[in-house]
């Protein structure tokens, strides 16, 4: 299953900062953009299956074209793919 949720990609004297909007705490780092984005998807798959095993809710998704931005900020949507349930590897 793939979730989207935005975040809000913001430059930093050590690299960029990749920060989600719905997800409390959860945030990317690193040298390079993309590394940065890498982070946040791994951080978000993390704080999403969180939640699921502790039967927390999912925190409710805000629309892209309702994020604000600050400047020298970009928005965009992350797809964060959930890993695959372990009882259905045996089919491939």
């Amino acid at each position: 299953m793939t979730y989207y949720f935005p975040a809000i990609i913001r430059k930093t004297d050590q690299g960029y900062q990749v920060r989600y909007v719905d997800l409390e705490d959860c945030y990317g780092e690193g040298a390079s953009r993309e590394e940065a984005l890498d982070d946040a998807r791994d951080a978000g798959v993390n704080y999403l299956l969180t939640e699921l095993e502790t039967d927390m809710d999912l925190p409710t998704r805000t629309l892209l074209m309702d994020v604000e931005t600050g400047e020298g900020e970009e928005k965009t949507d992350l797809a964060l793919v959930m890993p695959r349930d372990e009882q259905y590897d045996s089919f491939g």
